[in-house]
């Protein structure tokens, strides 16, 4: 499980690295939807989507703050 939160939590940053929008919707859409495929099988697979909340989180907000306001 920890190679998996590394795995999707690298890709996460490097897309924001990269500054690209469509690669970082995309990442953290896999982050969120791989968890619930797997909670189907197996209801403890559900806990990992506490883990990539707190991480898109954080990645959403450094990245509004990162751009200037337009006024």
């Amino acid at each position: 499980t920890s190679s998996f939160i590394l795995l999707m939590t690298s890709s996460i940053l490097a897309s924001l690295r990269l500054n690209r929008s469509a690669l970082y919707l995309l990442s953290s859409g896999l982050a969120v939807v791989l968890p619930l495929l797997l909670g189907i099988y197996n209801f403890e697979h559900l806990s990992l989507l506490v883990p990539f909340v707190i991480i898109i989180g954080i990645t959403a907000a450094a990245k509004i703050a990162a751009n200037p306001a337009t006024e």
